[in-house]
């Protein structure tokens, strides 16, 4: 543990806007000695080309690379970092990292540990309807996924109408805070540590998303759509369905819904709409259970709408049977050869 008063030697692992900040508020009291990133995922407002020019004012060693290789372990060799920040790494570390590392590394982690460990773990939590997601610091541990103890905690309570732009913000807010009060307790010898298993929680396993994972069915309650809608909005692709329109099918991306009601004694089609609201801007869709509406969507490529100042009919509805359209296509295709 380090002595209160020591400067430390900080090496920079990992992406995201939040890591860069981090970076940003802990030069201003220890020295960062080195940024290891990789290239950026298409959410992040911040590029690999951000931490390099942040390398640069900083006067400190970079690295970009989606490996730990050889180079990479004689880049952190040569950093000589006393403690590593951590956060998005791509994978997780070797042995032989944590060995350059004598402090060790702290990652931030957005979630609940040692429950939702792993990939698009705050999709998930919002999908699993949790009341409250945490930024989180903890101890990494070599070849392990988000264990080791914890060592700051901070909550964000949730609601029906919070989407993940929020728990981002809140997120980016936060975790450079949180990162800079751990390495000042950490020199000043007042760090706490709080074991995972203490939680008496039992840890899971989270999986990547893929934007093929955001489709909407509409059998599903209004529920699961709404919150499936607010944990794929930006910037995310977003929820998504299909329509027909003119004979053509055009992809409908929902950003922003709202839940009507869990219930309702209509009867209706799933994906069918029910209201074209010209006040709000609404529109209606009944669902598997409940009504949901839709407040912001966007039809293929074309600018983003509020629908029920838009569209008139509810002589339509979303949600394409596929194999119906490929069996028309080809008989279409057999008529334009004969």
């Amino acid at each position: 543990m380090a002595q209160a008063g020591i400067q430390l030697d900080i090496l920079i692992i990992g992406r995201s806007e939040s890591l860069y900040e981090t970076a940003r508020q802990v030069s201003q009291s220890h020295r960062i000695v080195g940024i290891l990133t990789a290239p950026a995922s298409p959410e992040f407002k911040r590029t690999e080309r951000d931490f390099e020019n942040l390398a640069l004012a900083l006067g400190c060693l970079f690295l970009c690379t989606s490996r730990i290789d050889d180079a990479a372990l004689a880049f952190v060799a040569r950093a000589k970092a006393q403690l590593g920040l951590s956060s998005h790494w791509v994978s997780t570390l070797r042995q032989d990292i944590f060995d350059e590392i004598p402090l060790g590394i702290l990652n931030a982690h957005h979630g609940d540990l040692p429950r939702y460990r792993g990939n698009a773990v705050l999709n998930w939590m919002m999908i699993h309807d949790e009341p409250c997601i945490s930024a989180m610091v903890h101890f990494m541990e070599p070849g392990e996924l988000d264990s080791g103890d914890i060592v700051a905690r901070r909550p964000f309570l949730l609601d029906e109408n919070t989407t993940i732009r929020d728990v981002l913000e809140f997120i980016e807010h936060n975790v450079p805070q949180m990162f800079l009060e751990v390495v000042n307790h950490m020199a000043a010898g007042t760090m706490c540590r709080t074991a995972q298993a203490d939680a008496g929680k039992i840890s899971f396993r989270c999986y990547p998303r893929l934007p093929v994972h955001s489709r909407i069915e509409w059998s599903k309650p209004a529920r699961e759509i709404h919150r499936l809608v607010r944990a794929s909005t930006q910037p995310y692709d977003g929820a998504y369905s299909y329509l027909k329109l003119g004979g053509l099918i055009h992809k409908l991306t929902i950003w922003e819904s709202r839940l009507v009601s869990e219930h309702t004694e209509d009867f209706g089609v799933p994906g069918h709409v029910i209201r074209n609201d010209k006040v709000a801007g609404e529109t209606w869709v009944y669902t598997g259970e409940g009504v949901i509406a839709l407040k912001l969507v966007q039809v293929g490529d074309d600018s983003p709408i509020q629908p029920g100042l838009v569209w008139n009919s509810i002589r339509f509805g979303f949600g394409i049977d596929i194999e119906a359209e490929l069996i028309a296509m080809q008989h279409a295709l057999l008529e334009s050869k004969r």
